[in-house]
């Protein structure tokens, strides 16, 4: 496995990029309601 610069695994990197995403989201649309 590939590890990025930080000794992180791309799969850890791209579960945290998910992560913070899908808490962008939440926000947003709670304050759309």
């Amino acid at each position: 496995m590939r590890t990025t610069g930080l000794g992180k695994t791309s799969e850890q990197w791209h579960q945290e990029i998910q992560e913070e995403n899908f808490l962008e989201a939440q926000m947003r649309n709670e304050t759309l309601e």
